[in-house]
């Protein structure tokens, strides 16, 4: 979900008016840490793919290459 369409759920949200309440909504800081924590898995579920295809190569050295 973007910013914009959770501010269109929002009781006071107006199309011709800037929102006020973006900076201290709740919902709004709880999608951005969302956003930040989905980065951030993505970051370790690449170190972890890598981090088990090394291992694998330890554990199977003779397998390299094929």
């Amino acid at each position: 979900m973007k910013s914009k369409d959770l501010c269109k759920i929002c009781t006071e949200y107006s199309a011709d008016a800037r929102c006020e309440h973006k900076k201290d909504c709740e919902l709004q800081k709880i999608l951005k840490e969302n956003n930040k924590l989905r980065a951030e898995n993505r970051t370790l579920r690449k170190k972890n793919d890598e981090l088990e295809t090394e291992k694998s190569w330890r554990d199977f050295p003779d397998m390299m290459g094929k």
